[in-house]
């Protein structure tokens, strides 16, 4: 099975690895976010890193989209350092300074601890439905 990129991937294939990238900024953002809202004293889980969602993907789409073209243009070799780092503060970084900034809490009411709880428990949800559907994807195929 190959797993490199092929050049001039299809539409889907982009769509799919810009919402791979957005699931992953946004699982890795608010566990973080989690724990420095309970850390600051703050109830309830925080609600930048879900607003800051919807934001992320199409960013991440507009990345993987003309990565490419990024890559192959003159001025590569100068933002080269910058360029994964960056996405990666810009995908992870901006819910947790929102997180510090703006408390934007829900669910209140859950104990202390809980909000980390909630947000672990939902990322090993979403990594076995994925590794479920992964393997019902690959049996099928045989």
């Amino acid at each position: 099975m190959d797993i490199e990129p092929t050049r001039n991937e299809g539409a889907g294939t982009k769509i799919a690895l810009a919402l791979i990238l957005s699931v992953c900024f946004f699982f890795g953002s608010y566990i973080v976010s989690t724990i420095i809202s309970e850390v600051l004293g703050r109830r309830g889980l925080p609600g930048s890193p879900l607003i800051y969602a919807v934001v992320i993907f199409p960013l991440t789409l507009l990345l993987v989209v003309f990565e490419e073209r990024i890559q192959e243009s003159r001025y590569w070799l100068r933002i080269e350092r910058f360029w994964y780092v960056g996405i990666g503060a810009i995908g992870s970084g901006m819910p947790i300074v929102l997180t510090i900034f703006t408390p934007m809490l829900f669910w209140q009411s859950l104990p202390r601890g809980g909000p980390t709880g909630v947000a672990i428990a939902s990322m090993i949800g979403v990594g076995l439905a994925v590794m479920a559907r992964g393997s019902y994807a690959i049996r099928r195929h045989r």
